[in-house]
């Protein structure tokens, strides 16, 4: 690894209610202070993978 570089650390959740994105944002919280040397990353996979029904099931779609 490159110097100055950090890890990377991904935390893949859905927005299927806040509870997800809360506990995704308390797990990155987390590894802040356990592990400093990393850098995590919230990637909301559903979003990602199939973007229209994550619209909906979340309710932005209705």
């Amino acid at each position: 690894m490159k110097k100055g570089t950090k890890e990377k650390m991904l935390i893949l959740t859905g927005n299927y209610g806040n509870a997800h994105i809360q506990v995704a944002q308390a797990i990155q919280d987390a590894m802040k202070i356990r592990f400093p040397h990393m850098e995590p990353i919230i990637i909301d996979f559903m979003e990602w993978v199939h973007p229209k029904e994550s619209a909906f099931a979340s309710g932005a779609g209705s």
